[in-house]
């Protein structure tokens, strides 16, 4: 990542709204969003240096994003189902192009078994196209491809206070066109307190 010395504050107004409905063994919500931003910060792609992905960031003079998203999730006994559909609208309102880095569709569903001092989950998600940087010679925006990617965690709590989580994310090592760095399967592991 590369400094910019000339970045200004950004500013932002923001409208938000949900609907939730909630039942003894299953919820839905339905949430829109609108901001409207001044000096937007957004991270630009300048090039790679082998695997490494190189970014600064710059001043967007005004951008908006609306959206909306769209889920609920059900148990029995002790699995849940959630599931959740967004979309996203982000404008770069100074060029008309759409703001770097945003899927404008993400779907997401898992499967989570749990019991009292442990879990397991299971998540599918599938996001579209998404704009990553422009052509600098012909100003067309270049997307990075639609991907899928299955994810698995585990945790299970350890003596009162502390839990032990570890998973792997993108299970199937998906890397979808265009990428510009930071995919792959990647696995994790993390010993959380809890105050």
């Amino acid at each position: 990542m590369k400094g910019n010395i000339d970045l200004k504050p950004e500013t932002a107004w923001n409208l938000t709204g949900e609907l939730g409905v909630r039942g003894n063994a299953a919820q839905a919500y339905l949430r829109g969003f609108g901001n409207r931003l001044r000096n937007f910060i957004e991270p630009d792609y300048i090039g790679q240096q082998g695997q490494i992905s190189e970014f600064t960031y710059l001043n967007v003079g005004k951008a908006r994003t609306v959206g909306g998203e769209i889920g609920g999730s059900a148990s029995r006994g002790v699995a849940t189902l959630e599931a959740s559909y967004a979309y996203l609208d982000a404008r770069d309102e100074s060029n008309d192009q759409p703001l770097l880095g945003r899927a404008k569709h993400t779907a997401r569903t898992a499967l989570i078994v749990a019991q009292r001092n442990w879990s397991i989950t299971g998540e599918f998600v599938r996001t579209s196209a998404l704009p990553i940087t422009s052509d600098r010679q012909s100003s067309a925006t270049i997307y990075q491809g639609a991907a899928a990617r299955v994810n698995f965690r585990a945790g299970v709590d350890l003596m009162h206070q502390w839990r032990i989580n570890a998973g792997v994310d993108n299970v199937g090592d998906v890397i979808p066109e265009n990428a510009i760095g930071g995919f792959g399967r990647r696995w994790f592991a993390g010993l959380n307190w809890r105050g």
